[in-house]
């Protein structure tokens, strides 16, 4: 991928996910709020929109977007505690965290952390 698409494709990401914010603020918050966890097939949800017309983004950019905010530190963090409630797309409470989803969360939130150490390690040496 050339820079220039790669630019491209991080605008157009940025603008998915900030109509995603103005839309769904409850599901998607804006910082300095923090992430929710939100409800298993919740790009589902967002199809079924993008197919009725409501909301006006492509699938491939729905998942590019939903992968963006899912494994970011945040959420992840987000998603450690089980028995946490999930959200759906207007803040109703949609399930919750599973003992395996927390421990998921918990590892790659530790790889996350390591990979961030490693790097800072790296620069000042």
């Amino acid at each position: 991928m050339s820079i220039k698409s790669r630019q491209r494709y991080r605008e157009r990401l940025s603008i998915t996910i900030d109509t995603l914010q103005e839309k769904f603020p409850s599901a998607f918050p804006k910082k300095p709020n923090p992430k929710v966890p939100l409800a298993i097939g919740t790009a589902k949800y967002l199809y079924k929109l993008i197919n009725k017309g409501e909301i006006d983004i492509n699938h491939g950019m729905v998942n590019s977007a939903i992968k963006c905010w899912c494994t970011s530190l945040s959420y992840y963090a987000a998603c450690l505690t089980q028995g946490a409630p999930r959200y759906g797309l207007n803040g109703e409470v949609i399930g919750e965290i599973l003992d395996y989803q927390a421990q998921y969360a918990q590892e790659r939130l530790i790889e996350s952390m390591q990979r961030i150490k490693a790097k800072t390690e790296n620069c000042l040496s």
